[in-house]
């Protein structure tokens, strides 16, 4: 029963086995008739072949019917370049136009018919022309002569006609061919062939035939005459097809003399002159008017065409054919040179191009528009894609390897891309598969280039470091050079200042030889911070600030060394910058691909496909990859790619490769790995720990790679910084490293050359992967700390802000300044630090704490000129910000105050707070008074300690009362009040005011600070001329020896002294010439008292001289000079030439003692004038005293006495005359004539 089951079983499957094929085959059969809408093809394979759609609007269709119509259009052209869809319009025109039978003859394939025909014969030596090439430039024919082409060509052609039809067709062509004889014809020509036998036999031995079949078959024939009708007409059947056998014979050799005759029916050439009776014949016997020849044109032969006009002429000519057959050429535009083609053709239509490399772009659109590849790659592509079948066959190939191989790790266009590859160069393409090819060693330079790059890249590291060295060196040395010679500066200050050429510093003297030695570390600090030194004999003890404040009052020593040598070098810093991008440099050098080698102009990789644009654009794009293998060949899970391996021996070498080594099966080659392979450097690869973190790996090989990372050496520093950056799984790598490594901050910050931006990069890694406490951890050596305040580092807003303000609170950061733009994305960060006050008290985070609340122009120029006093007037609420700067208020004046250069116009209230708070620095106090502009307006505010400072740096209001309160405190005119009272502002506006607060000050104090300031020669003369308006006081003991000559006049013309012999005799003693005005300044007092008076012949002059006394008042001041004194000849002259002006008498002793030491011009003088008040004897006693002519006037006689003219003698001969002591005078022009008397009456 079981074996008859699986007999049924089998029955039933051959059964249906036999039922599939059947339908399958009657589906292909109706798809052929139907047409391939009925195919099963959801992707939409094409075929290469043409379509028969094309010429939609029938304009080619129209002009070839034109052409065909035309009677003797026998030879039409259809041109157009290759792909220009001739034979698809051909097709199409066939569908259309099914009135004229149509042979086709195609040599699409001849190629290969060429190869197989010449692998038999001679090669040709002289070769005229060169074949074609293809677009590799890869030959595609082999080189032969034109003659045996032609012979091949012919010899096709005549193939392609002949087979084309059935052999009962052409039944008398001597072509030979085989032909396929059913299984049903041989059964057929078996059972006519026997019964013809048997009917031979039985007529002719019908005795053999009825002793073998045992009965009459020659008596049953003749009883059926139909059965000899029947053997007749099979008889000449058999005669038919022999003779027909006969007229296919050809007979190459007859000889009568022997009787030989030799049948030969092969063909011994293939030239169609040879066979036009075939050809003719054929035509004859078919009805076939249009010949279509195609892909002729392949060949540049012109000398077939010229061979096919004749054979179509002849056809035409054939009274056998005896109809119209016209010959259509498929053939591109240039086949024909210049005029030729329309010499040659009877009819041209020209094929405009279906598609060219301006115009395929819309095609290759369409073609790929449901594989979301870009649209950039298929324009770029299309530029070089000019025919329709290669492009219909890259989307075939496409569709395939996408379904075969493609999955979503494959990029769409990187598939595309090898496809059009392999289209392009399919050579290449299958040399690819074996590691051969043009591809294979473009992929195989990129480790030599890379290594290459590297070298260079590293000695490039190597040069610049040892400038850095160099230049650190040479920095360390010149600011090593400029501390010293500062340091010069104040040591040389400090013998300056003892005016010696020693200073001593218990227990230690210092000589200026010793300068060099004195400027070394040890010894100058000990200088600086004994505070204190002294000359070599210890007297005149001097504290070092005074040094400093002398050298620069803006910095002390310590803060102008920390200048030198905190100050920044720009040359080393960019020296840093340019090791840095050398280093990130190095790194991009690893991960190029072949790609970006293609695009460096010295990478030399395309030298040997330099004149294949396409496949240059595919690589240099990155369309074509270092993983081509997964684009050209199946992957299969599990396995270990050949990338994979080569990492994996690579371990096990101990040869490192790249950290960016791609790897794709990582689970293998885990797998293919010992624990104690990981602890090699070999190990280090992103790829694989990303891997391991993300999978969770654990164990001892995770494990060992994470010892190995932590080992401190470069290599895994270098892996560390680098991986932080790419890692996936960052916060849990970054989470496991700081554990295993403390110090990888300070590595970063300090150690590394990184920039400012790869820190902040990190930085913000740590800060989101970490917790508080770990990150805390980090500021080993105040990294942490130190990098926010230098760089002033705000995070991105996010969720780690809690811990990063947890983290400047814990360490309590100082922010300097805020290095962003963006602070509405850090406002709350800032509010926090503001709040803890996490900022350094300077000009900038001050304005970024107002100005959150209001910060106009007004008020930021207030904060400009006016910082205290702008704080206090804004920060009234909330008192933070006050609150800081009371807490550190050294701070704040260091920074703020004194170092914005403008802030000169603080309000005097502020300053009288910042100089009375007692938690300020007192040389900030000072500071702060010189640098302000603001004055004070009660000295009695501010602490006594600061007076002189008020005084010195002229801020204090030139007020009596401020500089009584400073002399009332310090009992002198010292050094600096006379400074401020010789400034012209001060003194100009003291002089407004009296000094006469004796309520507060009383006389004493007053009296004194007056007699101070006249006693003063220190004071300018101008400063003077004003102070001494504001004196009440008048001293009678004046001492005015040490006055200017000005101030002296100062004194008595503002009468602050009184007229007594003493100031009389000091100013006689010192000031001459000032005795007048004292006497000028005390007129009244002095015509009162001037007899009480003891003056000199100087005093006289000068009272003569002045204009204050009246000439009667002088006189009589005159009256009472004591005659002594009449000894200085100017006094005479002055006395004379008074008398002489006025008329009043002079008292005889007076006159007797003036005429006495007058000479002789002066006394005729004083005795012209005195003439009317003497008697005749006084007169002539008077001129007898004189020698010459004079004395002649006293003599009686009537005798003219001649004198010469003078205005002396004209003024006494007139007097004499008035007085009647001569008797007339006459005044000639040289002479003066004179009658004295002739007789006395």
């Amino acid at each position: 029963m079981r074996k008859l089951k699986i007999i049924s079983c089998k029955v039933i499957n051959q059964i249906l086995i036999f039922s599939i094929q059947f339908l399958k085959k009657m589906h292909l059969k109706v798809i052929d008739k139907f047409g391939t809408s009925l195919i099963d093809n959801p992707d939409k394979y094409e075929s290469l072949i043409p379509n028969d759609k094309a010429d939609t609007d029938n304009q080619y269709s129209k002009m070839l019917q034109v052409a065909l119509e035309t009677p003797k259009n026998n030879n039409i052209a259809v041109t157009g370049t290759y792909g220009s869809g001739k034979s698809s319009f051909l097709r199409t025109f066939e569908k259309k136009h099914q009135e004229w039978e149509y042979l086709h003859i195609s040599l699409a394939t001849f190629q290969d018919i060429v190869i197989n025909n010449m692998k038999t014969e001679e090669p040709i030596k002289d070769v005229d022309n060169e074949p074609p090439t293809n677009s590799n430039g890869v030959t595609t024919q082999p080189k032969i002569g034109y003659e045996q082409l032609n012979q091949i060509l012919e010899k096709s052609i005549l193939q392609q006609i002949f087979y084309k039809e059935k052999d009962k067709t052409i039944p008398f062509s001597r072509f030979k061919r085989i032909n396929n004889i059913k299984k049903s014809s041989l059964i057929f020509h078996s059972i006519f062939i026997g019964m013809f036998f048997l009917y031979s036999l039985a007529i002719f031995l019908p005795e053999k035939v009825h002793q073998f079949f045992m009965c009459d078959v020659k008596e049953q024939i003749l009883e059926y005459p139909f059965i000899s009708w029947i053997m007749f007409f099979i008889l000449v059947f058999y005669f038919y097809k022999i003779f027909q056998y006969f007229m296919k014979l050809q007979v190459s050799k007859f000889n009568i003399k022997s009787g030989e005759i030799e049948v030969n029916n092969k063909d011994k050439t293939s030239i169609l002159n040879e066979h036009l009776d075939e050809i003719l014949y054929f035509f004859e016997v078919t009805s076939y008017n249009v010949v279509v020849i195609e892909d002729l044109d392949r060949f540049g032969n012109t000398e077939i065409f010229i061979k096919l006009r004749e054979l179509n002429t002849l056809i035409n000519n054939s009274k056998d054919i005896n109809r119209r057959v016209v010959f259509v050429y498929a053939i591109r535009d240039d086949m024909f040179k210049d005029k030729d083609r329309t010499k040659f053709f009877d009819f041209i239509i020209p094929i405009i191009p279906y598609i060219n490399s301006s115009s395929s772009f819309e095609k290759i659109k369409e073609k790929f528009k449901h594989d979301n590849i870009d649209i950039e790659f298929l324009r770029n592509i299309s530029l070089r894609i000019d025919d329709m079948r290669l492009l219909i066959n890259i989307a075939n190939e496409y569709k395939i390897y996408k379904h075969k191989i493609g999955s979503e790790r494959l990029n769409r266009e990187r598939l595309l891309a090898m496809i059009i590859y392999k289209n392009f160069y399919p050579s290449d393409f299958a040399e690819l598969h074996v590691n051969q090819g043009n591809v294979y060693e473009i992929f195989n330079q990129r480790t030599k280039f890379i290594k290459n790059k590297l070298e260079k890249n590293k000695q490039f590291q190597i040069d610049k470091n040892k400038e850095i060295s160099e230049l650190e060196s040479k920095i360390i040395l010149e600011k090593q050079k400029s501390i010293t010679e500062l340091r010069m500066v104040y040591i040389l200050k400090i013998f300056e200042t003892v005016n010696n050429v020693s200073f001593f510093v218990n227990p230690t003297t210092y000589t200026i030889s010793n300068i060099t030695t004195i400027c070394k570390d040890d010894i100058f600090w000990q200088i600086v911070n004994t505070k204190v030194f002294a000359r070599a004999n210890g007297h005149q003890t001097q504290p070092f600030s005074q040094v400093e404040k002398a050298i620069n009052p803006d910095f002390t020593y310590e803060e102008r060394e920390k200048l030198i040598i905190e100050h920044p070098n720009e040359q080393l810093e960019q020296l840093k910058e340019d090791l840095q991008s050398l280093a990130e440099n190095a790194n991009e050098i690893k991960k190029y691909n072949i790609s970006q080698i293609a695009q460096i102009e010295d990478s030399k990789i395309f030298e040997k496909i330099e004149k294949e644009n396409l496949l240059k654009f595919l690589i240099r794009d990155g369309f074509i990859r270092e993983d081509y293998y997964d684009y050209i060949s199946y992957f299969f899970p599990g396995s270990l790619t050949l990338k994979d391996r080569d990492f994996v021996l690579s371990v096990k070498d101990d040869k490192p490769l790249e950290f960016e080594y791609l790897l794709t099966n990582i689970d293998e080659v885990i797998k293919n790995l010992k624990a104690k392979e990981f602890e090699s450097k070999a190990i280090l690869n992103f790829n694989l720990l990303d891997y391991m973190l993300k999978e969770n790996i654990k164990g001892e090989k995770f494990d060992n790679f994470i010892s190995n990372l932590s080992d401190g050496s470069d290599v895994s520093k270098k892996f560390i910084l680098s991986f932080l950056l790419i890692t996936q799984e960052q916060d849990k790598f970054t989470n496991i490293i700081v554990k295993k490594f403390k110090n990888i901050w300070l590595h970063i910050f300090k150690e590394s050359p990184l920039t400012f931006e790869k820190q902040k990069e990190y930085f913000q890694i740590f800060l989101e992967a970490l917790d508080k406490t770990t990150l805390t951890s980090l500021n080993v050596d105040n990294a942490i700390k130190t990098f926010i305040e230098e760089n002033s580092y705000l995070p991105k807003y996010g969720a780690s802000n809690d811990k990063f303000e947890f983290l400047i609170l814990e360490l309590q950061v100082k922010y300097k300044k805020f290095n962003t733009d963006d602070f509405k994305n850090v406002a709350l960060i800032i509010a926090f630090i503001f709040k803890n006050n996490l900022y350094e008290l300077n000009q900038e985070m001050i304005e970024r704490y107002i100005g959150r609340f209001t910060l106009s122009d007004t008020m930021k120029n207030k904060l400009l000129v006016s910082n205290y006093t702008a704080i206090n007037e804004v920060d009234t609420t909330t008192k933070s910000l006050l609150e800081y700067i009371h807490n550190d208020i050294n701070m704040y004046v260091e920074n703020v105050l004194l170092k914005i250069p403008e802030n000169t116009q603080e309000s005097e209230t502020m300053i009288v707070e910042l100089l009375n708070n007692e938690d300020l620095d007192l040389k900030n106090k000072k500071a702060i008074i010189k640098k302000e502009e603001t004055k004070i307006s009660d000295i009695s505010t501010i602490p006594n300690e600061l007076w002189i400072d008020l005084l010195q740096k002229n801020k204090l209001s030139a007020n009596w009362n401020n500089l009584l309160h400073y002399y009332q405190e310090n009992n002198e005119l010292d050094q600096y009040l006379l400074a401020f009272l010789n400034i012209n502002e001060n003194y100009q506006e003291l002089a407004k005011y009296k000094m006469n607060n004796k309520e507060v000050f009383g006389d004493e104090l007053l009296q004194s600070i007056s007699r101070e300031i006249l006693k003063s020669n220190q004071l300018s003369d101008e400063a003077y001329s004003y102070l001494i308006k504001s004196i009440i006081w008048k001293f009678l003991d004046l001492n005015m020896d040490l006055l200017s000559s000005i101030k002296v006049d100062e004194i008595l013309a503002n009468q602050k002294t009184t007229l007594n012999q003493t100031i009389i005799n000091s100013l006689k003693k010192n000031f001459p010439e000032k005795q007048i005005k004292l006497i000028e300044s005390f007129r009244d007092e002095f015509l009162e008292k001037y007899e009480e008076l003891t003056l000199d012949e100087d005093n006289y002059t000068q009272i003569l001289e002045s204009n204050k006394f009246s000439k009667g008042e002088k006189v009589s001041i005159i009256e009472t000079i004591d005659l002594t004194l009449l000894e200085s000849e100017e006094l005479v002259h002055k006395i004379i030439a008074l008398y002489i002006d006025i008329e009043d008498n002079i008292s005889k002793d007076l006159f007797d003692k003036l005429f006495e030491i007058s000479d002789r011009e002066n006394a005729l003088k004083l005795l012209t004038k005195q003439i009317p008040k003497l008697s005749n004897d006084e007169i002539s006693t008077y001129l007898n005293r004189f020698q010459g002519q004079y004395p002649k006037l006293t003599e009686i006689s009537a005798r003219p006495l001649k004198m010469p003219n003078n205005v002396i003698n004209q003024n006494l001969v007139i007097a004499l005359e008035l007085k009647q002591y001569i008797s007339s005078k006459h005044i000639l022009d040289k002479e003066i004539k004179v009658n004295r008397k002739r007789k006395i009456k």
